[in-house]
């Protein structure tokens, strides 16, 4: 498991500002770069992982769930 991502919550988002709430509040943030943003300046921001919104097209269904 990558560092920082050991809890029961994710912050999602897209902007410095809710980078910044999930590092106040001790959340991992995965960030999405929708472009309005540089991915290198929410890196820079303390983003825990930051992806390409094409990228996410690949996970498993909100739905889903993993019994094991």
């Amino acid at each position: 498991m990558a560092p920082g991502w050991d809890a029961d919550v994710l912050l999602v988002g897209d902007t410095r500002a809710g980078i910044a709430g999930g590092i106040a509040t001790g959340v991992p943030v995965l960030v999405v770069a929708t472009g309005r943003t540089s991915r290198a300046d929410l890196d820079k921001a303390g983003a825990t992982t930051t992806t390409a919104p094409g990228l996410l097209e690949h996970a498993a269904p909100a739905d889903s769930t993993d019994e094991s």
